[in-house]
């Protein structure tokens, strides 16, 4: 029989637990900033028609577990993602609301326990059990993990935000409570001579290595367009046809193939040849850079304060955040 409305729409009061007073490393989270619920099952859910069919798919049967909390996210708490006897089983799914269907399953190193949004940096935060992590998915390009945080705890559990202080509020199984700030990357305290050999060692160098590997493989070259998007596919009577080859090049085919994943990663699992995963990088890279470049041209330049020159401001910004589009190359030591 269904749960009674009231059971729905709350959770017990015995069931939170909430310090009036409580302050972390001398930072106040007092109130509901250190909630925590008590673990609850809900068994006996009279599921309607939508969601019998969801819980009726393969990997679907959790959500007949939902705990009603009432903020639903990307990644539930009672949700188990993956099996531990199955190596790299564990990831994210992305959905596209507006289309309704997945675009994206992003790979994480364990089990996921739970998620949030930050608004300001347009991130998605996750919440790793073991190892202990939080994993950060950049909803801009949301196809990958952008950076990764080490919580110094068991069992990273609990997870909201902070947004007037711009920080992660994490609470563990081993009883530690840690606020994290928000941000990949914090210049407060580096010269800009600093940054700028980071950058330069890190990324640029980065650059030219990977060149040098994708290089050696000179067999894998093939006609490429180098903007294959939908902008410049043209519907005739004849079928679909792709305009404007005036990038044309001999290239591997991962400078085409990262362009149409960053839409339709799924196009990585059907293409018929191999996909050469430096390459992709490579290509990925290159297009950050070259973004960098062209931005950085504009704003040495004379210009006027307009609205496209903050948009290309904003933009700038978002490229200039290796240790999060590359947290596999980047540190800031």
């Amino acid at each position: 029989m269904p749960i009674e409305k009231e059971k729905l729409l709350s959770v017990e009061p015995e069931r939170i637990h909430e310090k009036e007073r409580f302050t972390l490393d001398g930072m106040d989270i007092s109130g509901h900033w250190n909630r925590m619920f008590e673990q609850r099952v809900i068994w006996n859910y009279d599921e309607p028609d939508v969601m019998g069919k969801i819980t009726a798919l393969e990997g679907g049967e959790s959500l007949g577990w939902c705990y009603q909390c009432g903020k639903c996210v990307g990644v539930c708490p009672v949700d188990i993602v993956g099996d531990p006897s199955i190596p790299d089983s564990y990831s994210v799914s992305v959905v596209d609301l507006g289309r309704r269907e997945r675009i994206a399953e992003v790979k994480v190193p364990g089990r996921t326990r739970w998620t949030i949004y930050d608004a300001a940096l347009e991130m998605f935060f996750v919440n790793i059990a073991s190892p202990a992590r939080i994993v950060a998915i950049d909803a801009r390009d949301p196809i990958k993990i952008s950076t990764e945080y080490a919580v110094p705890a068991a069992g990273p559990h609990g997870l909201d935000l902070d947004p007037a202080k711009g920080r992660l509020l994490c609470a563990c199984d081993a009883g530690a409570l840690f606020a994290i700030d928000a941000a990949s990357l914090d210049f407060s305290d580096r010269t800009s001579d600093e940054i700028r050999d980071l950058l330069w060692t890190q990324t640029v160098a980065g650059y030219d290595e990977m060149v040098d590997r994708v290089a050696a493989r000179p067999g894998r070259m093939v006609v490429t367009h180098g903007e294959p998007h939908a902008g410049n596919v043209l519907a005739t009577a004849a079928g679909l046809r792709l305009l404007d080859w005036e990038s044309t090049l001999l290239a591997p085919p991962e400078r085409d193939l990262w362009v149409l994943a960053a839409s339709a990663p799924w196009i990585l699992d059907e293409y018929p040849g191999e996909v050469d995963r430096d390459a992709l990088d490579l290509y990925r890279l290159w297009y950050d850079l070259s973004e960098i470049g062209g931005y950085l041209a504009l704003f040495r330049a004379p210009h006027a304060d307009t609205a496209d020159a903050a948009e290309s401001w904003t933009n700038l910004e978002f490229f200039l955040r290796p240790a999060q589009r590359w947290p596999a190359r980047f540190s800031w030591g």
